[in-house]
């Protein structure tokens, strides 16, 4: 009876999308009441949060007449990853996307202040796409069929997915995606009727801010989950599925500061539109790669190419729509630069280039080779080092804007103040530099990008203390002034991860029987040889590991396994990890290396990761900075004065301040 239910609460909630996507029609909102759009985005959130829960049910109770449940769970499979295979799926995921949609809708329907025009449109917007993202539900991703007969049990979540960071990762990073509706809805709104203030920017920084966040964190989550999980012992693999995910952060980093541009000086307003629509069209690329089949990936559902040419057709349709719009407005936008060279914005906008031209490399290096494909060339592979080549310069002037950008002022800065205020982020430029090329296996341009990580970092950190105006006062920071300054920092020691991690480590892999020694990185291993063990719902291998500092007395046994899932006919690696502050020690074991032998060899891999937990540390930072930055501004819009309006041409325009 639940399936049921639920198929009934996605068909209301698609009732109630499309009631709120005709809410902008006069005609329609006239039969009912002013606020018809909001009611609607309500009713909707709440009638697909109940298809959601009923779909977790029927994976709680392991109902294996539902086809979705036995394609995906098993009987004995303990409860979180029950709870998790509701979408760890490409139907469940979708319902989940719908689910945040949803949210978003209503949130935005309660919390904003909008002139009456722009709100309907807005929410009539996040009314068509919540509608879209339904039908397909309903037509081609349906969650709740049923299977007759049902199955005597399931055949078990992808056992890659049985893991605590892949249970929260889709939610939080779906958070993301999906949040950026928002601002594409308000875009769409004040392209439409004109309305250019940058009063209006206000309206849209916390939904900015909030996506940005989310993204952060789900993109950290995911690649921690890889570390962990894969056994490969790296963070990031240039997956094309992994890079999908990239590309609406980047843009939706690059919106966010254009949009402090507009707020603060009234600028870039055509830009910030522009990157509104294009970082939610990104997000619903993303989502046509995950799920077309056009990629071979880890992390992609690989489904129906008819699904993937639905989700394609509605990309087009939004980027088409939305883009076309912003780039038909352009000249109305008035977006003419006129700032000081040395002046925040400026620094603001270098930035927001850089973060632009790495998306776009990113996107090409993603699509070349489906693009070769298509035409009916041989395949090619784009892997680790085009990126490597085109986004570590990339990333190395980013920091470099990073670091200086928080120490300058709006308008207009003295090139001696700035100096003075750049002494501490030069110094640890210049000392670190120095120290990574004396004691390190660096190289001299690798040295100075980790220098210019910590710069960006001690940047960050003293940027409060500066920034005093002519008069000598200092300035009064503001709770989402720290939350931007925390983003940064998190930027900062998740970049010195990456640097630390790509040109300090080393790797060996080793044939071990029990009894045998293996130094590395100040360690000494003694591998006492592999036990077999039943777990819930898998048979694993597990190899005791002697783990003692040079020189030390004992310190630890670690345990690195295999697991064997029957239900899905899976071999996963379990990675036995020893974790610091400054490095991370990671041992896999692998096949024997000598099978029949009498007393078999197995495979040590080892893999020294100097800095990789500041990578997830910077993530968790950068989200933490972000969150608070869009409560501040949630907080300010709550205040701001409604503005006055005037009529231009027919509009009713906002008059610029």
């Amino acid at each position: 009876m639940l399936p049921e239910i639920g198929h009934l609460a996605l068909a209301i909630a698609f009732s109630c999308a499309v009631l709120q996507g005709l809410s902008v029609i006069p005609s329609v909102r006239s039969l009912s009441f002013e606020r018809l759009g909001d009611v609607a985005a309500i009713a909707q959130a709440a009638a697909l949060t109940t298809a959601l829960l009923l779909l977790i049910a029927s994976f709680i109770q392991s109902d294996f007449s539902v086809l979705l449940v036995a394609q995906n769970s098993h009987s004995t499979k303990p409860l979180l990853y029950k709870i998790a295979g509701a979408w760890g799926n490409h139907e469940g995921s979708m319902l989940l996307w719908a689910v945040l949609l949803g949210f978003y809708g209503a949130a935005f329907a309660l919390i904003n202040h909008l002139q009456r025009d722009e709100r309907q449109i807005a929410i009539s917007v996040l009314g068509v796409i919540s509608a879209f993202t339904i039908l397909f539900l309903l037509a081609a991703s349906n969650p709740f069929i049923r299977l007759d007969p049902a199955a005597l049990d399931g055949r078990g979540l992808n056992p890659l997915l049985q893991d605590p960071g892949l249970a929260i990762h889709p939610p939080v990073l779906y958070a993301g995606y999906v949040g950026f509706a928002v601002p594409y809805a308000i875009a769409v709104a004040l392209l439409f009727t004109k309305n250019f203030d940058r009063i209006n920017v206000a309206e849209m920084l916390p939904w900015i801010f909030t996506p940005v966040a989310f993204m952060t964190l789900g993109v950290g989550l995911g690649s921690w989950w890889a570390y962990r999980e894969l056994g490969w012992g790296g963070w990031w693999f240039w997956d094309p599925v992994e890079n999908a995910s990239l590309l609406p952060l980047l843009t939706g980093i690059a919106l966010a500061h254009s949009a402090m541009v507009w707020k603060n000086r009234g600028g870039l307003a055509h830009w910030t539109l522009f990157l509104a629509c294009a970082a939610f069209s990104l997000s619903i690329f993303g989502a046509f790669l995950v799920r077309s089949g056009v990629l071979t990936s880890v992390h992609s559902f690989a489904v129906d190419p008819a699904r993937g040419a639905m989700i394609f057709s509605f990309f087009v349709l939004l980027a088409g729509s939305g883009l076309g719009l912003a780039l038909s407005r352009m000249r109305a936008a008035g977006s003419v630069w006129g700032f000081a060279l040395l002046s925040r914005e400026t620094a603001m906008l270098g930035g927001i280039l850089l973060l632009m031209v790495s998306a776009a490399t990113i996107l090409t290096g993603t699509i070349y080779p489906i693009i070769l494909e298509a035409v009916g060339s041989a395949p090619v592979s784009v892997g680790a080092p085009y990126y490597n080549v085109t986004v570590t310069p990339i990333l190395f002037a980013l920091l470099v804007v990073m670091t200086c950008a928080p120490l300058i002022r709006w308008r207009d800065h003295e090139l001696k103040t700035l100096a003075k205020e750049l002494r501490a982020p030069l110094g640890a430029f210049v000392g670190v530099t120095i120290i990574a090329g004396l004691f390190s296996p660096m190289t001299a341009f690798q040295s100075m990008l980790f220098g210019v990580g910590v710069a960006c970092f001690v940047a960050a950190a003293a940027a409060p203390s500066s920034g005093r105006p002519r008069g000598g006062y200092q300035v009064k920071w503001k709770r989402r002034d720290f939350g931007i300054l925390f983003a940064h920092g998190g930027f900062a020691v998740a970049a010195i991860g990456v640097l630390g991690t790509a040109f300090l480590s080393n790797e060996q892999i080793v044939s071990v029987k029990p009894g045998d020694q293996v130094s590395m990185a100040g360690y000494a291993l003694t591998f006492q040889g592999v036990h077999r063990y039943e777990g819930s719902n898998f048979t694993g291998e597990r190899a005791d590991i002697i783990l003692v500092k040079d020189g030390g007395a004992r310190e630890s046994i670690i345990t690195p396994e295999r697991r064997w899932y029957p239900a899905a006919e899976t071999t996963t690696t379990e990675a036995a990890i020893k974790r610091s502050l400054w490095a991370d020690l990671y041992v896999t074991i692998g096949d024997l290396s000598v099978p029949g032998a009498t007393e078999p060899d197995w495979a040590l891999r080892l893999y020294h990761r100097p800095f990789i937990s500041w990578i997830w540390a910077g993530c968790v930072i950068a989200f933490f900075g972000a969150m608070v930055s869009a409560l501040g501004f949630f907080g300010a819009i709550k205040r701001a004065p409604a503005p006055k309006t005037k009529t231009v041409s027919g509009y009713e325009v906002a008059p610029a301040k």
